[in-house]
């Protein structure tokens, strides 16, 4: 397995802390670890503490091994029970009924996959439990990570009630009223309170769990607090200082084709909940009512491919080309294109060249934990210009004051939003910006790593 080591036997006993995943942090070949949000924000818990990441890998060693320094224990079920577990229950029930859009909830035709989708999520929650508790030592923290693993807590409590259990939910935790209904809403809850703290990301998704559990599970007893979470800021202050020079704005906006009229931008999954339709009626309503002699904006939106194996999201894609292929039929020309879309995923360096060469970011999700390309944007904008285009729905409207709020399900917001966000004053563009980037440098993905584990410990 390349540069895999198995772990040595005086190194057998695990670390205080293990941070459960649906899934390991390593590249396919398992040689090395994975960038990304988590592995950055529980950095420095390793370097203090010591940590070790629990996670499913398909033909990964039984033993516990070492990546790049991170020491890692592989979870193993077959790829086709996790497949029921993860693009079936996780991803297409909990995750739309979770984001409040329960229309988007799959409903097999045949009741018996539902059952073995209910079941495989219940199977690989077992097989989480059980490889946890072969290896976790004595009192050790089991930090578990989002809607994926909700069963653990009472599995782990069972199993092994030395352990002191944390779970943090990355997405929205929906109103009651929506979940009573679920037939394993009882379960998953009840199984859940079972945790010793749970941590949300708002304040508004930690009233929603403490109703949910007062109503499905009068018993349970967890401290539910929010954390929001937050980025690294170093590494993206590191490239936008380099990517912010003039001449690679231009370049960036050539490539584009941008380069005498203003621009939007949207960096997203093609998911359902990121709200695109709703941004492109938007655009479209914008440029229906543009005035004045100044040239037309564009939108670029960067579209990342996600879960395409689900019907739902095969879906959304179609519905979001037809509907930037009606705005670019009913307002392009021969030398101007209204929307540019860019299927694909993007590095960091190239993201922060978008963040950079664009005017307005929107970030307008229908329903989102957090979403941390707001705070990304943010970080990045180092010559303290453009304008954040947010929605209430975010769980960064809580924290980013500053941006312009808009309501993502009204189209005259947006568009009234996306209007006022072209036209604002340099002063009050700086102003804001300023005040954003004093918010997102001073409270980073380390800051939140280290306030959860303080308070789980």
């Amino acid at each position: 397995m390349g540069k895999v080591h198995q772990s040595r036997r005086k190194a057998a006993i695990l670390r205080e802390v293990l941070i459960v995943a649906n899934r390991l942090p390593v590249s396919v070949d398992a040689s090395t670890l994975t960038s990304g949000g988590l592995v950055s924000a529980l950095a420095p818990v390793s370097d203090a503490i010591g940590s070790t990441w629990v996670g499913w890998l398909e033909n990964g060693p039984a033993e516990p091994f070492v990546v790049d320094g991170q020491r890692l224990v592989a979870v193993h079920t077959s790829r086709e029970q996790y497949a029921r577990y993860y693009e079936g229950f996780a991803n297409q029930v909990l995750w739309p009924v979770f984001h409040g859009l329960g229309e988007y909830e799959t409903h097999p035709p045949v009741q018996s996959e539902a059952a073995n989708w209910l079941n495989a999520y219940r199977k690989v929650n077992r097989a989480f439990a059980e490889r946890i508790a072969e290896v976790a030592s004595n009192g050790a923290l089991v930090w578990v990570q989002d809607y994926h693993l909700l069963l653990l807590p009472e599995m782990l409590r069972s199993l092994r009630p030395d352990l002191r259990v944390a779970v943090f939910l990355h997405i929205p935790f929906p109103d009651p009223a929506a979940l009573v209904t679920k037939p394993w809403a009882r379960e998953l809850v009840s199984e859940l309170g079972a945790a010793q703290l749970i941590g949300t990301q708002r304040e508004r998704d930690a009233r929603h769990l403490g109703a949910a559990l007062h109503l499905l599970s009068p018993q349970s007893s967890p401290v539910v607090r929010a954390f929001p979470i937050s980025i690294d800021t170093a590494p993206i202050l590191q490239e936008a200082n380099r990517a912010s020079s003039p001449s690679t704005v231009t370049s960036v906006r050539e490539r584009l084709g941008v380069t005498d009229r203003p621009m939007l931008l949207g960096v997203d999954r093609i998911d359902y909940t990121k709200g695109i339709i709703e941004r492109i009626e938007a655009f479209s309503a914008l440029l229906g009512s543009w005035e004045g002699s100044e040239p037309l904006p564009t939108l670029v939106q960067v579209l990342t491919p996600t879960r395409e194996t689900i019907p739902a999201y095969q879906g959304y894609l179609a519905r979001v080309n037809v509907a930037t292929t009606e705005v670019n039929r009913q307002f392009g020309t021969a030398s101007y294109t209204p929307i540019v879309n860019i299927n694909g995923s993007y590095s960091l360096p190239e993201l922060i060249e978008l963040f950079l060469a664009t005017d307005v970011m929107c970030v307008t999700p229908l329903r989102d934990g957090m979403n941390l390309v707001a705070k990304e944007f943010v970080a990045s904008r180092v010559d303290d210009s453009g304008v954040l285009l947010l929605s209430s729905e975010a769980g960064a409207a809580d924290e980013l004051h500053s941006a312009l709020i808009v309501d993502p399900r009204s189209q005259l917001e947006l568009t009234d939003g996306m209007r006022r966000a072209l036209k604002m004053s340099d002063e009050e563009m700086r102003i804001r910006m300023r005040s954003l980037r004093k918010h997102v440098l001073g409270h980073t993905v380390h800051n939140w790593a280290s306030n959860f584990i303080k308070a789980a410990s």
